[in-house]
This record gives C-alpha cells, structure tokens and sequence, in this order.
C-alpha cells in the first residue's frame, strides 16, 4: 500500500502545481532552511478547513477519538489536555470499574449538579472533588494535528480520501502566492470533497447501519 504521509503530499502538491524542479519554485518557496515550509502551511490550513466543514457536513463521529485519565481523588478541577475544549467534548464516561463505563452528567454551573464546567477547558466537582480517584474516559472530536515531518501522516483522514487534503492545499497555496486558482482545480477539490462528506455521512458499520430513509425489512 502506498503510504500517504507528508512527504507523499508535498510531492503530490508539487505535481498539481508543477513544479519544474522537484522543489518549490521561487513563488512557493519558504526560507532557505526550509523550502517546504509555505507548502506545509497551506497543507495545514486545508486539514483544518476541510476537517471543520466535514463537521458541519457529514457529522461529527467520523472524527471522535477516545482518551482516559485520571480525576485524583480530592482533586475539584479536572482540565482538558491543552489541544481540547468544551465544543469537542462528545461524552465523559466513569470507567474506574467497569470498561463500558458509567455516564457522567455534565451540568452547567448554575444547575448546582456534581459535576459542572468552570470554564471552557475546566470542569468541576463540586466543592470537594470526587471520593476516590476516577478514570474518566473522554469522548471527543478530533483536531487535525499540524505535520511538520517527512514521515507523519494526516491521521484524522481516511486512506482513500487524502488525494482532497493535496488539491484543496493547492488551491490555498496559489491563493497565498497571490496566484489565480484554475477553475478545474477547484471543482477537482470540490469534487473530492462531496465523495467524502457523503462516504462519512454513511452508517457505520455499513452492513448494519446503513443510512436509510425508511426501513422496509420485516420482523417476524
């Protein structure tokens, strides 16, 4: 399989572009000591972008990922790791003694329950924390991590759609350089694009979850 990673995008992006030399002409290229920087960028803000309006389009469980840690007992704050806040927390499960865990309601403050949000990256229990230490399991919707390295893949988006990330970098990087974007690139973005708002937009698993208006199978 053909591993997709940074360096698989840049040479993909300088083939949309072409690049004469193999590396970024004099429009594109970043400081002497890091000639891709100014196409990373732009491949960067296209992960963003397409991430945060496949949200808006095909839903948000695409991209949820899990994380547990440990609320100390004692402990009356609980703070998000730095790359989360309260808009991409999905769920927060009590998973101290059992692996399906128990829901934890989440309150607004006003509401006086156990556990509330103090801030947007903070919440609180109570006024004294919990009795025990709690292995708390966070439900959240993933961030579209910066890569910067030869070898560091765009995780958040699946294999069979990355091809979306080298053409929408493209059309930003023409946009940065002061460049017009040729139409036939944007409908090839474009294009891409619906593919995987509507492959995410499908139930999953797809043999017993498919996305249906009606379901017409009988039960006897």
């Amino acid at each position: 399989m053909e591993i997709r990673d940074l360096k698989w995008h840049r040479a993909e992006m300088a083939r949309v572009i072409n690049f004469t030399s193999g590396t970024p002409d004099q429009d594109f290229a970043g400081p002497t000591n890091a000639p891709w920087a100014n196409v990373d960028a732009a491949f960067n803000e296209a992960q963003t972008y397409e991430r945060n309006l496949a949200l808006i389009e095909g839903g948000e469980s695409w991209a949820e990922k899990t994380l547990q840690q440990t609320w100390a007992a004692s402990a009356v704050t609980f703070t998000l790791p730095e790359y989360m806040d309260r808009e991409s927390v999905r769920m927060l499960y009590d998973v101290t003694n059992n692996s399906a865990g128990v829901p934890i309601q989440v309150t607004s403050r006003h509401i006086r329950g156990r556990v509330f949000w103090k801030d947007n990256r903070t919440l609180q229990w109570g006024t004294s924390g919990p009795g025990a230490a709690v292995t708390v399991e966070i439900s959240y919707i993933g961030e579209a991590v910066a890569l910067t390295e030869d070898a560091q893949e765009a995780a958040l988006f699946p294999y069979n759609h990355r091809h979306l990330l080298n053409w929408s970098g493209a059309c930003i990087l023409m946009d940065m350089a002061d460049q017009r974007i040729p139409q036939t690139w944007i409908t090839r973005a474009a294009e891409y694009r619906s593919a995987f708002h509507l492959s995410i937009g499908r139930g999953i698993p797809l043999g017993s979850n498919v996305s249906r208006i009606r379901n017409h199978r009988v039960n006897y």
